[in-house]
Formats: C-alpha cells, structure tokens, sequence
C-alpha cells in the first residue's frame, strides 16, 4: 500500500458532490489564498462577520467536516505517504495545501476556550468549533510526511483512534501500520486470521515497551471488541439494502439490490464470488479498457531491473527505441516477425511468454509506447514491485477536461496503464466507487446493470476517493 501511494505521482482526494456552497467555498479559499492582500484583509474582517452560526463559509466548512471521508481510519497512512495532494469537490478541484491553511486559520479564529455557553449562537459556534478541530485537514498528519522521516507517537495513534472509524476494529492497528516507525513496525505483524482481541493485545504489550510511564493509560485507551466481521474493513463487503432506503439511480431496478461499500485500501481485495453480483453504486468512471496482455514476466522483477535498465532514463530511452525500432522492422500482416522481435527485444534471456497471449500482447505494447514517458512510472511501481504476478495490464483511456476555463479549449484523449483481474475484457469500465478505497472493474451488461469484475491498481491514482479523471453522472451503473 504505502508504495502505491509513494510511486504516484499525485494524488486527489475525491470527496463527492452534491453541495454548491462547498464548491463556491473551494472557490473562495482558492481566491484568498492566492492574494496576500486578501489574505490579510479576510482574517482582520470581524469574526462575527464571517463566523456566525449563519454565515455561508461557517455553514460551507461545518458541512465538509461532516464528510465521511476524513473519518476513515485508512486515510491517515494514506496521506503520510502522499505528495503533490489535491482536493475534488463536484467540479472543483483546490490544492490540499491550500484547504489546509484556510480550515487552520479559520480554527484559530474561533479560539473556542475564551467562550462562555450563555446562548445558542455560542452553543453553535462552540459545537462547529470543535466539529472542525477534530475533523477535516486539521485531524489528519502533513502529506508525505513519512517520506520525509515524520512518524507515529505511540499517544499520537491513541488520539487518532478516538476519532477514526473502521469497521473492522483490527484496522484501528493495521490501518496506521505505516504511520509508526520501522523499528516499531518490526514488532508488528498484520494478520487477519487473528481476532481483534489478539490484534489489540500485541499492539498494547508494543505500546507498553514503548511507554513504559503511561502504561496504566495505554491499557485503559485500548479498545477490545468480540465481534468479529468475516473480513477486514478493505474488503469490499455487499450488505442487502432495505426496500424503503434502496433507491436505483435512473429508477433502475436492479436483478439483486445489493450496495458496494468498503473501507480502506487494498488492491488484492477481490473474491470470485462477487463476479456475478449486480451492483447499485455511485462513483465515477475514470475510463474505458483499451487493451490487455497478461504480464510478459509471470513473477516479480525487481531482482532483474537494475541489469534491464538503470534508472528512469534509461526506461524512458529503452521506451522510445523499441517504439522506432518496431516501426522499422515490423511487418504488416506479419504475426511471426513482430512475436519474434518482442521476443529478442524485450524478454532476453526470460523465459517467453505463452504464445496464445502474443497477439494481446503485441497490442498493449503498441499502446504502451506510444507517450513512453507516461509508461514510466507504470513500469518502475507495477512490472518491478510484484504487483502484476496474477494479473493482466491493461489501457484505458479517459477524457482529460481542460485545466482552466476559457473558449477554445479542447478535451484530449489520454491512455493510461493499470493491473486488473484475469476476468477482464476490452470494453469494461474502470470506476472509483463511493465509499471504496480500491478501483474496480465493472462490467455493463444488457439492461443497464453492472457486474463486479475485480479491483484495480491504477498507477497514479490514491486508491478509493482519488480520481483523475473525467467526471461523469451517478451511476448504478455507468
């Protein structure tokens, strides 16, 4: 996980759609961010002026406090590991920076502690004040802080786990794995054939070797449950929705009402089961599967990359000459000679793929070296990390909009790479779901419906509410 995270190149945090007030909000931080002048002249404004119970910007952030987004536990490890972090909200998009220094000042205004409860609009304040300390950018550590050697206190995760949810209680430790430092990690081991209680009492004894004076406090904070859910909160896990809360996007009535829902990240979290459960869902579709091959290289290759290619330049370089050289020597209509050259150009002495996927195979590679500088960071954090062993690679394609306004701006169409399920098939939808920490593969059947075809790892993309992409309409279905 934290390498997916570490290998991209940025990530945005997806928090849905549906208020205008938070998206002119987004506007306005953006404005007064960007002009010191303004910055000054908002924070000198009185503070019951803009503060107030009834102001649009206090109502504005209270709601995107109340975002389920920040509550995850997993988000926490998510952003420690992110760089370049951006905000989506609905068609607007902020840097993560920004948000962060808006919501902090605007907490330090309300300076809750000098207040009195005397009457309801301190009573309102008082709550939304409280409501933004503990939730939003303010409850969550610096991006890519540890990249930068920025860990977890022992008390610093005893804080986070008072107002993080997971609904697996074992996550309230595996979700902050990455958050400690390594040598602390040395003495944890994730393990979900463990029970919560067995989880929460090695992570006690850990804590206790680590703070030997709140020892007493430690054991008192340490929350054991004895209800055990049959899979960790990463999973996707399929719960039958109610008739009366079960509303079908598009008035839609689905084979099987069954709602997607999960928790945290993990791009392995895909059981055969679920292929044939039609889902109602919301999210957005990020692209369309182009094409795909299984992996030349049937197990992981980091062992063998420093041989092949000594640094991204070089993959880059390497890139560029295979897409000159197919063009020279390919032959049209002439499958022996471009299996032959794949053959002897790229797989050296590895052994050679199977020869019913040559021809899939032969495909991808002519869309993958078609922007090799794209393909870079495909190869490095996917090819040689292991994480295709099991897998196809597969292109898609989405519409990238235009970055700012204006006349005369024109959408483009972008190829990008990923890993995704055997099962898959050219045509199939590669979506980011409401609540799902993982990209998936749907597929659309006949009717409108969708199936579930497996979760996806997509280079540069934050597992779950990161979206990069075209936005489209909800969907049951897209």
């Amino acid at each position: 996980m934290r390498s997916i995270y570490m290998f991209a190149r940025s990530t945005i945090m997806w928090l849905g759609h549906g208020f205008a007030e938070v998206e002119t909000l987004l506007n306005i931080i953006d404005l007064v961010t960007t002009s010191d002048a303004l910055w000054t002249l908002c924070w000198k404004a009185s503070p019951g002026n803009h503060l107030s119970p009834a102001s649009h910007i206090f109502d504005a952030l209270c709601t995107m406090a109340k975002f389920q987004y920040w509550s995850r536990a997993w988000v926490v490890q998510e952003i420690m590991f992110s760089q370049r972090v951006s905000v989506r909200y609905g068609s607007r998009r902020l840097k993560y920076d920004k948000l962060l220094d808006f919501w902090m000042a605007f907490v330090t205004t309300l300076d809750i502690s000098g207040w009195k409860i005397a009457n309801e609009s301190d009573y309102k304040q008082s709550y939304a004040a409280t409501l933004l300390e503990t939730s939003g950018p303010a409850a969550l550590p610096i991006p890519d802080s540890a990249r930068n050697g920025s860990y977890f206190t022992v008390e610093q995760w005893l804080d986070y786990t008072d107002i993080k949810e997971a609904s697996d209680r074992r996550d309230h430790v595996y979700a902050y794995y990455g958050c400690f430092h390594p040598t602390f990690r040395e003495g944890m081991e994730i393990d979900y054939g463990k029970t919560s209680v067995q989880v929460n009492t090695q992570m006690t004894k850990l804590s206790i070797e680590a703070l030997k004076h709140n020892a007493l406090d430690i054991i008192l904070r340490a929350e054991h449950t004895f209800k055990e859910p049959s899979q960790p909160s990463w999973v996707p896990s399929f719960g039958r929705e109610g008739e009366a809360r079960f509303r079908a996007p598009f008035g839609t009535r689905m084979v099987k009402k069954y709602k997607l829902n999960a928790g945290g990240p993990n791009n392995q979290a895909v059981r055969s089961a679920m292929t044939d459960i039609i889902l109602s869902v919301r999210g957005v579709q990020i692209g369309t599967v182009n094409t795909f091959a299984m992996p030349l290289i049937e197990d992981a290759v980091d062992f063998k990359a420093n041989d092949w290619f000594e640094g991204e330049d070089a993959i880059r370089a390497t890139l560029i000459h295979f897409r000159q050289t197919w063009r020279s020597v390919r032959v049209p209509n002439c499958k022996n000679d471009v299996q032959s050259f794949i053959y002897s150009y790229l797989v050296r002495s590895v052994k050679a793929p199977d020869t019913t996927q040559q021809p899939q195979l032969v495909t991808f590679l002519q869309d993958m070296t078609k922007k090799p500088e794209e393909a870079v960071g495909y190869i490095k954090s996917m090819l040689f990390t292991g994480y295709h062993v099991g897998r196809r690679m597969f292109s898609y394609s989405w519409t990238q909009m235009p970055k700012t306004g204006g006349l005369g701006r024109e959408t483009e169409m972008v190829t990008r790479f990923g890993l995704g399920p055997k099962e898959m098939i050219t045509g199939d939808k590669v979506c980011v779901l409401l609540g799902c920490s993982i990209p998936v593969i749907l597929r659309q059947l006949d009717g409108g419906h969708c199936i579930f075809i497996g979760g996806a790892c997509v280079h540069g993309f934050m597992h779950g509410e990161a979206v990069d992409g075209k936005e489209t309409e909800e969907f049951g279905i897209v």
